[in-house]
């Protein structure tokens, strides 16, 4: 229950988030597009960038559109489930741990690390980050308005239709839906991690919902039955759910003591 709560305050914050970025870029768009100094280069993981004049701050533009308020609304409700989903997977585990003098630590260094590599992915420019969705998509306008050179009217249309993709509410639920769901993940796994450094063998097991929507790598992944603790699942690679190659998987990880 507090998890889905956690959701639903993320998704409203993202969404008037999203309000923000959609009227900022509207009423700024114009001014990257008149500036002269403006060259399309190739950028890897993201195909095309923008390398800008210092009369414009690239950097100061992305920051205006409250890129980082977005990173920091995922951050600070990634950072609250990952501490909620270890609190309740210590309880289960606690007579195992407790055996093995293993005290509750919320700032245990693999939820830590965990945070921090997610903190770096989120600002940067790698397929499927947050950031990059977006500035890809303003990138493409840019770019397409100079090539074309659609009128301001034109563009001011297509940064509207943005509100259907990139600021729209279901990107602000898919957000939110999978990074909570994450979080929960990764402190379920903080534990059990802790266990194996006590020498305690853990094994885990891939777990699906077993419907029709389920991604066939995904069931291939729970036909692995019970692997090593840091092992990975064998079709999609990942070492927890979710899966990173659906970003609407709904699949969860349990553990086993042996």
């Amino acid at each position: 229950m507090k998890l889905k709560k956690l959701e639903v305050k993320t998704q409203a914050q993202l969404k008037k988030s999203f309000k923000k970025q959609l009227k900022f870029l509207n009423e700024n768009f114009i001014i990257l597009l008149e500036n002269p100094y403006i060259v399309l280069k190739e950028a890897e993981n993201l195909g095309k960038w923008l390398e800008v004049d210092t009369k414009i701050d690239i950097e100061n533009f992305w920051q205006a559109m409250w890129i980082y308020e977005i990173v920091n609304i995922v951050l600070k409700n990634w950072k609250a489930q990952t501490d909620r989903g270890y609190t309740a997977m210590f309880k289960i585990f606690e007579k195992d741990l407790m055996a093995l003098w293993v005290d509750f630590n919320l700032e245990n260094k693999y939820a830590v690390d965990y945070f921090e590599s997610l903190e770096t992915l989120y600002l940067s420019d790698r397929k499927w980050s947050i950031t990059a969705t977006t500035k890809a998509w303003i990138i493409s306008l840019l770019k397409t308005r100079i090539e074309t050179q659609e009128t301001p009217q034109e563009v001011s249309k297509k940064i509207q239709a943005l509100d259907k993709n990139i600021f729209a509410p279901s990107r602000a639920e898919l957000i939110a839906t999978r990074e909570i769901w994450k979080a929960n993940e990764v402190g379920w796994n903080a534990v059990v991690q802790q266990l194996r450094d006590k020498w305690a063998k853990v094994e885990k097991k891939w777990l699906t919902v077993n419907d029709d929507r389920v991604e066939p790598s995904h069931t291939q992944n729970q036909d692995d039955w019970w692997i090593d603790l840091n092992a990975r699942f064998s079709w999609t690679g990942d070492l927890i759910a979710p899966a990173n190659n659906n970003p609407r998987c709904r699949c969860t990880v349990t553990y086993n003591i042996l």
